[in-house]
């Protein structure tokens, strides 16, 4: 359909063209020589036309043939349980998701190394999950390199029904059943084709002929050396209606440039496998490093299902159907009288099983911030009942007079307060009180928001507009009552200062008649020359007592 529908659109340009060519104005044409060799000329140009627009559709015709046969429209699906690639190759403790690799096999974060360069060695590495799908593509990225002009043994690349073993076959084991990739780098028949890449096919019957590399067993391959190049080699399989194409690249750049190696129709593939990777080193050695292994499955379009057991896994009849259910809530009653054993004896190890069990133990951040508020406003009465409590001491005090606390007395309680700082406590205390009154009003306001603010939480959002206005309300009054208690409390601040400063100031101030306890400079001297005179006296007197003792002696 896409060829003839190029063909027509070609045909019909060209044919526009040529009745353009043809269809020149009619003119009284004389029969002269140069008008006959004008009018020749212009049928041969058209001829000429015709055959280069012919020659234009049969290129485009086969064009869309080779596209059509070559190219497969299958859908593709990268499979990542069947691939694996750098930077994170493998984990932490050097092992490859989905694959297992034993013998001289190991891996690091950028590639999976099959064997190293050194004698007599192999490696290998399959993957852990079967394959059951009916077509696929693999690209592989590979290196081998080594110090000598020719390298040994090679690397193979694995699709087969059972998981190999180690053996003599590039590191596995003969007699597969399924397909084998060979990128042999060894000449063993001499024939001087090596390093070369062959397709066999084995049910499980043959043993890999070593002396010809496999050559009389290949269904296709190529020879193209694959040994230190630039940059890393690629190898391309792919197996879609039947048919084998292998496609390679030289590894000169690191953009891919795939080119045909071999192609084989009519292969009869085990419908379920496993993907594989081996190499092994002979006399000359080899470091065989794999550095992704892509696997992507195809699906022909158009299908309703895929072919593999996945699709498969998922038409479950009725029968099994409500099997499977009965199954489920037998076992989920089970595990529910486990659970209610289990908690009968551990009482204190049940969870919390419902949204409202946990709102009862942990506190939404609304409750918490007027908690909080609450909390502080307790704190702030009690000082305010503690300054009351001292302010009405203070003001009994300076009341009673005489006989009363030193505090509010001097000197025997010369000293008392005046009339003014009586009338000023006693001011403060009426602050006082009315702060007390505007705290306890603060609080039960607190107390129905918190009250209010509960009931809302359980309200929807599109019916609790009543709720949610009156708790704004009763928010502001709240608002404003602390802003008179904040004023109160700055007023009795105030009075507070004064008052102290007038008692600092009756204090400070000294009696009123003027007297004072203190000594006179005068008196002082005197006492301080009469002191001095007694002291030399007693020393003088001791003196002589000493020598009339000395004389006596004598």
């Amino acid at each position: 359909s896409k060829s003839l529908s190029v063909l027509l659109v070609l045909w019909r340009w060209f044919s526009d063209r040529i009745l353009c060519l043809f269809s020149l104005p009619s003119l009284n044409i004389r029969r002269d020589r140069e008008t006959l060799a004008a009018h020749r000329a212009g049928q041969f140009c058209a001829i000429i036309l015709i055959m280069e627009g012919l020659a234009v559709c049969l290129f485009f015709a086969l064009l869309c043939h080779v596209s059509c046969t070559t190219l497969d429209d299958g859908l593709r699906r990268f499979e990542y349980r069947h691939s694996f690639k750098g930077p994170a190759l493998a984990d932490k403790q050097g092992r490859v998701p989905c694959w297992t690799y034993q013998d001289s096999a190991m891996a690091s974060s950028e590639q999976l190394r099959l064997t190293p360069s050194i004698r007599s060695r192999s490696g290998m590495a399959w993957n852990k999950f079967e394959y059951a799908k009916e077509w696929f593509e693999i690209e592989m990225t590979f290196r081998v390199s080594g110090r000598g002009r020719t390298g040994a043994d090679g690397l193979a690349l694995w699709f087969t029904e059972q998981k190999g073993t180690t053996g003599p076959v590039f590191g596995s084991s003969d007699y597969w059943n399924g397909l084998g990739v060979f990128f042999d780098s060894f000449d063993n028949d001499g024939g001087q084709n090596n390093p070369h890449i062959v397709m066999i096919q084995n049910d499980g019957t043959k043993q890999y002929d070593h002396s010809s590399d496999g050559a009389t067993q290949a269904i296709g391959g190529c020879m193209r050396d694959f040994r230190n190049r630039p940059f890393a080699p690629r190898a391309k399989l792919t197996y879609y209606l039947n048919e084998l194409t292998l496609y390679y690249d030289h590894g000169t750049s690191q953009q891919p440039n795939y080119e045909l190696c071999a192609r084989a129709a009519g292969i009869k593939l085990p419908p379920e496998g496993y993907f594989g990777l081996s190499s092994a080193t002979g006399g000359l050695a080899d470091d065989h490093d794999v550095l992704s292994f892509l696997v992507s499955s195809i699906r022909v379009p158009g299908t309703d299902q895929e072919h593999d057991k996945d699709a498969a896994g998922t038409d479950v009849n009725p029968e099994q159907q409500q099997q499977y259910e009965q199954d489920y809530e037998k076992r989920s009653d089970e595990l529910q009288q486990q659970k209610d054993a289990y908690y009968k004896e551990h009482p204190d190890k049940r969870p919390m099983e419902d949204l409202e069990a946990w709102d009862t133990k942990y506190e939404s951040p609304s409750d918490m911030m007027l908690r909080q508020i609450l909390e502080a406003q307790t704190n702030m009465k009690g000082l305010l009942t503690r300054i009351q409590q001292q302010v009405s001491a203070q003001s009994g005090a300076a009341i009673r007079g005489p006989g009363q606390p030193q505090q509010l007395q001097q000197q025997g309680g010369q000293h008392q307060l005046g009339t003014a700082n009586v009338a000023q406590l006693n001011e403060m205390q009426s602050k006082l009180q009315v702060i007390s009154q505007e705290q306890n009003s603060a609080v039960r306001m607190l107390q129905e928001i918190h009250t209010k603010s509960g009931k809302v939480d359980g309200v929807k959002p599109g019916l609790g507009g009543d709720s949610d206005a009156s708790t704004q309300q009763d928010i502001y009054q709240l608002q404003n009552a602390v802003s008179e208690l904040k004023s109160n409390v700055g007023s009795v601040v105030t009075l507070m200062q004064s008052l102290e400063r007038t008692i600092q100031q009756s204090r400070s101030g000294g009696s009123g008649d003027g007297s004072s306890n203190c000594i006179t400079t005068t008196m002082f001297i005197v006492i301080c020359t009469v002191q001095l005179a007694v002291t030399l006296g007693l020393v003088l007197w001791s003196g002589r007592q000493k020598k009339a003792q000395e004389k006596k002696f004598f």
